[in-house]
């Protein structure tokens, strides 16, 4: 893991915290070692949605993704989960129809553990991440050649769909039972998978699903796709050998393979315009470890390692008699104001992060004024640096920002309450509740009392447009200072020119090698008419990753001319270099195919332009 990583970043205008910067490097952990077992065992694997989308945009995560999403063919799947249940149960849990009678989904989830864990060792070995964490990897299936057999498979995957849907109702008459039972027998009748009754039945049709969905064969297909994607839209499939055929591209500060078509997978699933940041809502809630953090189990760890505030900061105003546990100051005083608990938990801090601490900030501020009526009691929820819980692992900077906050409160007096397992205790004490949400505000909701929950916010704005007035900082060295004095960047009157990148990536030489070619001798003519008021950098991207064998006879020999005429010609620039970002502060235009650097030019405000390679202008 490269040092400072971890580190809390601002992408993209979006805040990505210590917490999923810890998750992010686990995240990368497992890739490195899923894709060194597929490698090492002949297995193709391939990024796909939103991971793939990262890869070609962001040479990294999303910065609002928050997982993996990995992909193979049907048969390198099948071998996969064979190979990670037997060789590798004691690194990985394999979560599937096939292995959970539970688990009701068409893709298998592949896990490092079985709970979170805080213990130093566990987060040393996962880079600080506390939680379950591992990848997606989804089967692609073959479509087969014939029509009446696509037919079959589409019809018999509907009917499985619509009894699943039906066991999902949650009050089954007796006629959806008799539906739901002849439904049954006709998919028993018609595929001669044989229903039983040691696991559950929507299991059953899970398992049954994928069964239908393996049926084709790669000889007798040439199209691959996730079939209930498919079945909705018949755009979603691909050409076998896009997704047969990978490279590996920077992705963090590792590589992840990716398909060699990748431009037109993400095409069909993000549009034309997949290279524009745009932030989309999510398949699950963000971010992933929420439902993982349950409020009475953590809360419960908290009393059993009976770690108080008291122990971490001195107040003079706190009480703790550990002989009988009552933890209140000042017990026997007359009632006279209203007593308030304000709890807040280091949960919501490790989901809301800053946006937790400045509420807090916020709360504590104006608690001195309401002490004319009321009587405050902050009961936070504190981790020892030095205690096994080492949370100081998991999120350095926010634990250290949340107990400056406690010691500053303790300093102006503040009135703290201890963790406690006195919980009746705790309610019929105090009038009211505010803070966090979760076990002990729903304590007080049963008693009657008022709650008042913390409102943090929201962590993103789904569907939020990239600006394109912002304007990200480059790095400060490397920066790329063209020769002026060139007569290719000067007009014959002696005004710089307009410098424009052009680049083609592999994966579009790859999809459309029968026109490509003459649809970049095209653009390379109409830039070279222009060549006394432009000067164009022509980049190839990923063309050393290619192996030579998947492009059809004749190909490389032809790229390979147009590219030696361009450079003999010397009216324009060929760009070899490995790093392309050096050079995009001298560019005032982006032409090409969709990829990261096109990204990096959107986020400077550079205008781009992205070819379609399907249209060729005749001259």
């Amino acid at each position: 893991m490269h040092e400072k990583f971890c580190e809390q970043e601002e992408r993209q205008g979006f805040i990505v915290s210590e917490v999923m910067k810890h998750s992010w490097a686990a995240y990368l952990k497992v890739l490195d070692e899923i894709q060194e077992i597929c490698e090492k065992h002949g297995i193709n694997i391939f990024a796909c949605y939103g991971t793939l989308l990262g890869a070609v945009r962001e040479h990294g995560f999303i910065p609002w993704d928050d997982d993996v999403d990995m992909g193979m063919l049907r048969d390198d799947y099948i071998l996969f989960m064979d190979i990670i249940s037997k060789n590798y149960a004691d690194r990985y849990h394999v979560l599937n129809p096939y292995t959970r009678t539970w688990y009701n989904m068409n893709f298998s989830h592949i896990i490092n553990s079985r709970d979170k864990r805080f213990d130093k060792e566990y987060l040393k070995e996962w880079c600080g991440c506390p939680f379950m964490i591992g990848m997606d990897i989804y089967p692609y299936y073959y479509i087969p050649r014939n029509k009446s057999d696509e037919e079959y498979i589409l019809n018999t995957l509907n009917k499985i769909d619509s009894i699943i849907a039906l066991y999902r109702q949650n009050d089954q008459q007796e006629r959806t039972k008799e539906i739901i039972a002849n439904g049954l027998v006709e998919l028993q009748r018609e595929t001669g998978y044989v229903f039983t009754t040691d696991r559950p039945m929507e299991n059953q049709l899970e398992i049954l699903y994928d069964q239908v969905c393996r049926i084709t064969t790669e000889d007798e297909a040439d199209f691959v796709a996730r079939y209930e994607e498919y079945s909705l839209n018949k755009i979603k499939k691909f050409p076998k050998d896009n997704l047969k055929h990978t490279i590996y591209i920077p992705f963090e500060y590792t590589q992840i393979s990716v398909p060699r078509g990748y431009d037109s997978v993400l095409k069909a699933r993000f549009g034309d315009k997949y290279i524009i940041p745009r932030q989309e809502g999510g398949a699950h809630d963000y971010p992933f470890y929420r439902k993982q953090l349950d409020d009475e189990e953590y809360y419960q760890e908290e009393i059993k390692r009976k770690i108080k505030p008291s122990d971490v900061f001195k107040c003079d105003q706190i009480d703790c008699n550990e002989d009988d546990g009552d933890h209140l100051a000042d017990t026997n005083a007359k009632h006279t104001r209203i007593k308030v608990l304000y709890h807040t938990c280091v949960r919501e801090i490790m989901i809301y992060n800053d946006k937790a601490i400045n509420t807090i900030k916020e709360i504590l501020e104006r608690l001195p004024d309401d002490q004319s009526n009321k009587e405050i009691w902050w009961m936070p929820d504190v981790f020892i640096k030095e205690d096994d819980y080492a949370m100081d692992m998991v999120a350095p900077g926010l634990i250290k920002k949340y107990e400056e906050l406690i010691k500053e409160y303790v300093k102006k007096a503040g009135r703290l309450y201890d963790i406690t397992d006195k919980y009746e205790d705790m309610v019929s004490y105090f009038d009211e509740y505010m803070g966090d949400d979760g076990f002990i505000a729903q304590k007080f909701r049963d008693a009657g009392k008022k709650a008042e929950i913390s409102d943090y916010g929201i962590l993103r704005d789904v569907d939020a447009t990239f600006n394109d007035n912002k304007r990200i900082e480059n790095k400060e060295a490397d920066a790329y200072e063209p020769d002026r004095s060139s007569k290719r960047l000067k007009r014959s009157s002696g005004i710089n020119k307009k410098s424009v990148l052009y680049v083609t990536t592999s994966s579009v030489l790859y999809e459309y090698q029968d026109t490509i070619l003459d649809k970049i001798r095209y653009t390379l003519n109409v830039f070279k008419k222009r060549s006394e008021d432009i000067s164009l950098i022509w980049s190839i991207i990923g063309l050393d990753y290619v192996d030579k064998d998947h492009f059809s006879p004749g190909f490389l020999e032809g790229l390979n001319d147009i590219i030696e005429e361009y450079k003999k010609e010397a009216w324009g620039v060929f760009d070899a270099s490995d790093n392309k970002e050096i050079i995009i502060d001298t560019t005032d235009a982006f032409y090409g195919d969709a990829d990261y650097i096109a990204t990096k030019c959107i986020e400077k405000g550079i205008p781009v332009m992205l070819q379609n390679p399907q249209i060729l202008i005749k001259q």
